[in-house]
């Protein structure tokens, strides 16, 4: 009977249909299961290298180093203070460094002189100038003491006017040589010893 063989082939048909939709529903479970664990293992490895990485690269940082001292290390995102001594609070912070003054540009950081720069004690070639005042080796000095010419000319000096001017040596030539002329027509008187 055809129809019941025609029957028995669409069951047949439907059994194995839904037999390969069974398999191909667990294989399709299988793989996403094994993907989703291939990616959740590989999202770690990555997070964890990133991390790892991220870490390394933080804790490597910058050194830096000046003329003197330690070398200062900062972490990447770590803020490094370049400053002068300008804003020092104490004596014993005032160096030479209270004349630097730092600046950030777009470029980096400017480190500059005051305008204004403030020192006990310059020293140029063989001249001092310091609170005592300013000294030329084996020459002349002005110090709170007083100017001392160090045996060297006093040149260039304009005349005296005032009371407390120095003169120049064509001032006192004029005053000898006027002297000069009335000791010529002054009274003289003999010695009176005889």
């Amino acid at each position: 009977d055809a129809k019941k063989d025609l029957g028995d082939q669409i069951a047949d048909t439907n059994t194995k249909l839904n037999n390969t939709k069974d398999q191909l529903t667990t294989q399709i479970n299988d793989t996403k299961t094994e993907l989703n664990n291939t990616i959740g293992n590989t999202k770690t490895e990555l997070n964890t290298k990133i991390d790892s990485t991220k870490t390394e690269l933080e804790n490597k940082g910058l050194n830096f180093a000046g003329n003197s001292g330690a070398d200062v290390h900062r972490k990447l995102g770590e803020k490094l203070n370049i400053v002068g001594g300008a804003a020092a609070s104490t004596p014993a912070a005032k160096t030479s460094g209270e004349n630097i003054i730092t600046r950030t540009t777009q470029d980096g950081i400017q480190i500059e002189l005051l305008k204004d720069s403030k020192f006990d004690s310059v020293t140029t070639g063989n001249t001092t100038l310091n609170t005592n005042g300013l000294t030329i080796k084996e020459g002349p000095s002005i110090t709170k003491d007083g100017i001392n010419a160090g045996g060297k000319k006093i040149t260039n000096v304009a005349d005296g006017i005032n009371a407390k001017d120095a003169v120049n040596k064509s001032q006192l030539d004029n005053l000898a040589a006027k002297q000069n002329a009335t000791d010529d027509a002054a009274v003289k008187y003999d010695d009176a010893k005889t």
